[in-house]
């Protein structure tokens, strides 16, 4: 009768922390760092219809789609070709060492997104705007900083993104019409959940999961407030 009792209890254990695992996983998906960029390029120009009211429609919707390409896609693609090529062990690079090729070839992407977003000539269909060039910097900030942090720490790219969604929309805050206090509150929510689903599914420890938010959240900073101090790409 106990013995019965006490496998019942691990049975319900284990459904239950198969639940917080599934719905780890959900958020983990959701809330990919890979969809975070292109998600900011959408709010940038639905937070701020007036600034970007000469764009026609098309303009914007081909200015998400480059973003999407080169923060999400391509790296994406490289990341599963690398992995079948046995570059890498696992395409979650939870491996640390996993982690330094990818990152050099996804950083190359963000170069790309930023010299493009700075040099509108190229492209001349995107935005030659602040707004958006310092998103593209941030990026690649935060991108930089993890690739040298990954080698003492193996720092939370889920976070890093949150971090990313967060400082933007604080420190883009002052250029909208819209009353950012419930996007804002939003991401914060959603940093919560994607912190506890990294822990949950034991892919990150609680100090790399602050250290991605903090990264990405430093790199907003840094360039919406920093280099238009001493003006650097301004």
């Amino acid at each position: 009768m106990v013995n019965n009792s006490v496998n019942l209890k691990i049975e319900e254990d284990a459904s239950e922390g198969l639940f917080w695992r599934v719905l780890a996983r959900f958020f983990s998906n959701v809330l990919h760092p890979f969809l975070i960029p292109s998600l900011c390029a959408v709010l940038l120009f639905y937070l701020n219809p007036f600034r970007y009211g000469v764009m026609e429609w098309k303009q914007k919707v081909l200015t998400v789609f480059i973003v999407f390409a080169f923060t999400c896609a391509y790296p994406a693609i490289a990341i599963f070709v690398m992995y079948k090529l046995k570059m890498i062990s696992a395409v979650n690079l939870r491996r640390r060492k996993d982690r330094i090729i990818p990152y050099v070839v996804v950083l190359t992407f963000y170069t790309w997104v930023v010299y493009m977003a700075l040099k509108p000539g190229t492209l001349n269909f995107l935005p030659n705007d602040f707004l958006f060039s310092h998103l593209m910097i941030a990026l690649l900030i935060a991108g930089s900083i993890s690739f040298v942090g990954n080698n003492f720490l193996k720092v939370s790219m889920h976070m890093l993104g949150q971090g990313g969604l967060v400082g933007f929309l604080f420190f883009t805050a002052s250029y909208s019409s819209f009353n950012m206090q419930w996007y804002f509150m939003l991401a914060i929510l959603s940093a919560g959940l994607l912190g506890t689903s990294r822990i949950v599914l034991k892919a990150h420890t609680l100090s790399e999961v602050f250290a991605g938010f903090l990264i990405g959240f430093f790199s907003q900073f840094v360039a919406f407030i920093i280099f238009p101090i001493f003006g650097i790409f301004s």
